[in-house]
């Protein structure tokens, strides 16, 4: 077995390596909100969006809501035009504990939103299913059912920025403190 590794060493490697290389390719390859809820379609949605985050000036402002049927349509709608990519070293981030975090930049002036959702399945009425929880904080994207990985999202933080001020106006008739 020593002679045959010493022998194929440098191929073995290089298929490897090769093997490695198409995983990685293929595990951060673009993918939608569907693909994260597992093909799962949820019952109903909860979630909450801030405005006037990531300025200690500001005070933030929030909205929750929590939809089903039609509304919900609504969101999905526009949560489909979001395409993801996983990380590659998203299988060891779930058996790792949490690594710190990286500080975001926001211009004076600049409304951002913190969005929250979390997707369930009522099938059992005495205790939901939790079926994805998705997060964007002012332009990073995260998902996880009970961990928080990350995601990358081209042009994530306009494409997050735009999901949080149309969010923001459709959460006001859902949101009982408004």
């Amino acid at each position: 077995m020593k002679a045959l590794w010493n022998q194929h060493k440098k191929a073995l490697l290089c298929g490897l390596a090769g093997l490695l290389a198409v995983w990685c390719l293929w595990y951060s390859r673009p993918v939608d909100v569907r693909f994260l809820l597992n093909r799962q379609t949820p019952d109903c949605v909860s979630g909450m969006v801030m405005a006037g985050i990531g300025s200690p000036w500001r005070t933030p402002k929030t909205r929750t809501f929590m939809v089903e049927g039609q509304d919900m349509e609504d969101l999905m709608e526009q949560l489909e035009g979001l395409h993801f990519r996983r990380s590659p070293l998203e299988p060891l981030l779930k058996v790792l504990p949490p690594l710190g975090g990286r500080s975001a930049r926001t211009e004076a002036g600049e409304t951002c939103y913190k969005i929250g959702f979390s997707f369930y399945s009522t099938e059992n009425e005495e205790q939901w299913d939790t079926l994805l929880n998705l997060e964007f904080w002012i332009d990073r994207w995260t998902h996880g059912t009970y961990t928080s990985l990350p995601l990358s999202v081209p042009d994530g933080k306009e494409q997050g920025q735009a999901l949080g001020a149309w969010l923001w106006d459709w959460a006001e008739p859902f949101d009982s403190a408004s």
